[in-house]
């Protein structure tokens, strides 16, 4: 006997205008049934507070049109916050979000907690209707907060199952995976299948480029979630990719040929590694010296260490040019000095 729909996830899908009482009935239970098997142990409950008012789950707050979100507290203590389950992760207790993201986090350090100051945003992944959901591109950053997430979601009809908190930090961002129908923090994907060392440093730069890429719902949940893997790592094999996610070589190397068929990712017959493209997610007019066509710089050969992907892979977190090492201007756009995205541009023109 399956386990009941969660009411708050019928009234969300009823929410949206073109709502189809019969469809819901019938296949709402089917999806929700299916991404339950999916799940993966989680780490521990979730306590949401929401304008002050304790809800039961975070799910619970998102269907009730009376929270505006102006205020947000999530507990996360009864994940335990430390331990090997919490592998790619930051060990956080709480984070107390506002309406615009603003976010104070209290870290769980060995010895003493302490409080740090982050920004939050939301990407939706397993949802009723499935399909593709994206954001508009033209409210925010392109990666919206969870006070916008939950005007959409009412707006559209759609009930989320699960959902990825992003904490941009001043040096990096933490992708926190959210089950919502059961309230848990669920650990990351690669926790316990991929070695630590294997994990890149990306500065929050970075790391927002490629969520504001995925807000766009052009890929497929599993697509996605190999490029965030991918794009975390120098490379990899079809075969460890299949291992992260679950599944035959065959399904890791299907996915990863499709970053490449869409110029995410390289291909490196030399070693089998599959090559994150980080130029991918920057703004068009960052990408190739303001060419407003919008096209890709030709992909580079990969065993070239002064490509531009390797340039941009090295970019820090003190807002530092890679390639000189110049300080760049308060809120660039551009992870290169002009000068520097000059050279780049007419390296490019001859490539």
């Amino acid at each position: 006997m399956p386990d009941p729909v969660p009411s708050a996830l019928e009234r969300l899908a009823r929410s949206g205008p073109s709502a189809d009482e019969n469809e819901i009935a019938r296949l709402l239970p089917e999806v929700l049934e299916e991404y339950r098997t999916r799940l993966r142990p989680a780490l521990g409950a979730l306590e949401v507070a929401v304008d002050g008012r304790e809800y039961p789950t975070l799910l619970d707050a998102l269907a009730d049109p009376d929270a505006a979100f102006a205020s947000v507290h999530l507990g996360f203590a009864g994940a335990a916050a430390r331990g090997p389950g919490w592998d790619y992760l930051k060990p956080i207790l709480s984070a107390e979000i506002g309406a615009d993201g603003s976010t104070e986090v209290r870290l769980a350090a060995p010895g003493r907690d302490s409080t740090v100051r982050a920004v939050s945003r939301v990407l939706v992944r397993e949802h009723f209707p499935p399909g593709g959901f994206s954001f508009p591109r033209d409210e925010g950053d392109g990666v919206p907060t969870l006070a916008q997430f939950a005007r959409a979601v009412r707006t559209r009809g759609l009930s989320p199952f699960q959902i990825a908190l992003l904490l941009y930090f001043s040096e990096e961002r933490f992708r926190y995976e959210i089950d919502l129908v059961g309230n848990q923090v669920l650990p990351d994907r690669r926790a316990g299948r991929l070695p630590m060392a294997r994990l890149v440093h990306r500065t929050s730069r970075v790391s927002h480029g490629l969520d504001a890429y995925l807000a766009r719902g052009e890929l497929a949940l599993s697509n996605a979630r190999a490029l965030e893997i991918l794009v975390d790592t120098h490379g990899l094999t079809d075969v460890e990719m299949a291992h992260v996610l679950g599944g035959v070589r065959e399904l890791g190397r299907s996915m990863l040929d499709a970053l490449k068929s869409r110029q995410l990712a390289t291909f490196d017959h030399r070693l089998g590694l599959y090559r994150p493209r980080l130029d991918s997610f920057l703004p068009a007019v960052d990408r190739h010296g303001g060419d407003p066509s919008g096209r890709l710089a030709p992909i580079p050969n990969p065993a070239l260490r002064t490509s531009v992907t390797e340039l941009l892979a090295a970019a820090d977190a003190r807002a530092t040019c890679p390639l000189c090492g110049d300080a760049l201007p308060p809120g660039p756009r551009s992870l290169l000095c002009a000068r520097c995205q000059g050279e780049v541009g007419e390296e490019r023109s001859l490539s």
